[in-house]
């Protein structure tokens, strides 16, 4: 589902998409092309409010940087999971992480796309309930890129959906989509005693 955003002008130089965690993985794109990743690890040790706050730092500075790479617009994506987390503070953080970044994108004058967590594993892996590592290992394998963070894995993946949404072709090598592949039997788990 496309954010509110500032306008809808022409289409972007670049875009910025974030899986947003305790550390939240993030790409940067530019020209359809992946040009950088990372990881923002948040002090787990400092308040909520303080961990929000290096969060909207880490986000205008990387829109800062993606204006001047591309020399235009800049859309930034993240991905929004279901509501399924426990306890208030995985809450509070899921939610005011979200919240965040639709504020900081308005403060920075960038449109935001949200990106929901299935659409993401979908573009990247075929299906929408794959696990970490079948990411990984799509993303890694289309990529080329040898060791790859699952929290990067996702950012790259709500970064493959943005384009598809913008209308914004890849530059970088594609591969066909994957076809769905049988998963290995699960292991029992052993009963409680």
């Amino acid at each position: 589902m496309a954010g509110a955003g500032i306008d809808r002008g022409p289409a972007p130089a670049g875009v910025l998409s974030i899986d947003p965690a305790s550390k939240c993985g993030w790409a940067m794109w530019t020209g359809g092309r992946l040009f950088r990743l990372g990881t923002w690890k948040l002090s787990s040790g400092k308040p909520l409010e303080l961990r929000f706050r290096q969060v909207a730092k880490h986000v205008a500075r990387a829109v800062g940087e993606l204006q001047h790479a591309s020399g235009g617009r800049v859309v930034v994506a993240f991905e929004e999971a279901p509501f399924n987390t426990t306890g208030i503070d995985s809450t509070m953080s899921a939610y005011g992480l979200r919240a965040l970044l639709m504020v900081t994108c308005a403060e920075q004058r960038v449109r935001y796309l949200r990106i929901n967590v299935s659409t993401a594993k979908k573009s990247a892996t075929g299906y929408g309930d794959a696990h970490k590592a079948e990411i990984i290992a799509a993303i890694s394998k289309r990529f080329s890129i040898p060791k790859l963070s699952d929290d990067e894995a996702d950012a790259v993946a709500v970064g493959i959906v943005a384009h598809e949404r913008l209308g914004l072709t890849l530059t970088t090598p594609a591969i066909e989509p994957l076809p769905r592949l049988p998963r290995p039997p699960k292991k029992k788990r052993k009963a409680k005693r």
